[in-house]
């Protein structure tokens, strides 16, 4: 897919593990999700303890696809443009994206948190004034 931003910077999703995507889950959704994955996992664990040798494989495969489809069921894509910053979130309406300008110059938000300056620097310092 590829689609071009209102100030003229295109904007491609051809590949995997791009810097200018994500994916979101609304707060509403994230308790069901994790329910879900709660679950799934508990059946994939019953049903290889119920399974004949051999046969493990494919029962965690059949349950590991359950548990990718509650994934891509409860998330919506998100886009970065990287020359203006501007957001599009997938619309809960129907096809189409919704854009948002930030108001400042920060870019990147969408950026991996392993590659972010926070995790470089490493786990927040405890706090001993107590």
């Amino acid at each position: 897919m590829k689609f071009v931003c209102p100030c003229g910077h295109l904007i491609r999703d051809q590949t995997d593990n791009l810097p200018h995507k994500a994916s979101v889950r609304s707060d509403e959704d994230d308790g069901a999700f994790w329910d879900r994955l709660d679950a799934e996992i508990l059946s994939a664990l019953r049903a290889c303890r119920d399974a004949q040798p051999g046969a493990v494989d494919g029962v965690i495969s059949r349950q590991m696809e359950e548990v990718g489809m509650g994934l891509v069921l409860a998330e919506r894509s998100m886009y970065e443009c990287a020359a203006c910053g501007r957001l599009f979130l997938q619309s809960l309406k129907g096809p189409g994206y919704l854009s948002y300008l930030p108001e400042d110059a920060e870019r990147d938000v969408l950026t991996s948190y392993l590659k972010s300056p926070r995790m470089a620097a490493g786990p927040a310092p405890e706090d001993t004034s107590q």
